[in-house]
């Protein structure tokens, strides 16, 4: 997220931030923060559960700070399902390992889902400024493990699928709509 703030304030100058000694807000043991302008840059560590926690505590920042009608747009890496190496995909909708689109949070012994389908302005706006970025729009499968739920081959133990099952199931997701693999989506 440093590289990402840096990045900003070189970009828009006009927010008087130097990118050479930009400095993170506060502690870092938790989260590292970010502010160029009005745009924060935070890191959220890896999974569902470091995003969500971190979530919650940017949205109660903000809500203190007594700031409205703001966005989160979350960047990072993904496994590409069907694009060429290097192509950024835009999520239009997380689904999860069930390719259901919406998150569950167990909360008293219940299930509570909460929708992933993304707002379509800012994913439109988004689009047209890629520029020269190679960008493709499509769906987001976010896993709880980077290889059994990511249909992997390469890890630790027998994922219990064959090769031939792996590879019927990434042209399924591809018949779906589905264009990348990572952890936080939903």
């Amino acid at each position: 997220m440093r590289l990402f703030a840096k990045k900003i304030a070189t970009e828009l100058p006009e927010w008087n931030v130097n990118p050479r000694t930009l400095k993170p807000c506060g502690t870092t043991d938790r989260f590292a923060l970010y502010k160029v302008g009005p745009v924060l840059s935070v890191s959220h560590g890896m999974g569902i559960g470091s995003i969500r926690i971190m979530l919650h505590e940017i949205t109660k920042l903000l809500h203190h700070a007594g700031a409205k009608d703001f966005s989160y747009i979350r960047i990072g890496t993904c496994g590409g399902i069907g694009v060429d190496p290097g192509t950024v995909v835009l999520t239009e909708e997380a689904l999860n390992p069930k390719l259901e689109a919406h998150d569950e949070v167990v909360t008293l012994g219940t299930i509570r889902k909460h929708p992933t389908t993304f707002d379509t302005a800012l994913t439109r706006a988004l689009y047209e400024c890629r520029g020269p970025i190679p960008l493709v729009r499509g769906n987001t499968v976010a896993t709880n493990c980077f290889y059994e739920e990511q249909t992997r081959l390469d890890g630790a133990v027998d994922p219990g699928y064959t090769r031939e099952e792996q590879q019927v199931f990434l042209r399924h997701l591809q018949g779906i709509g589905v264009r990348s693999y990572e952890m936080e989506a939903t």
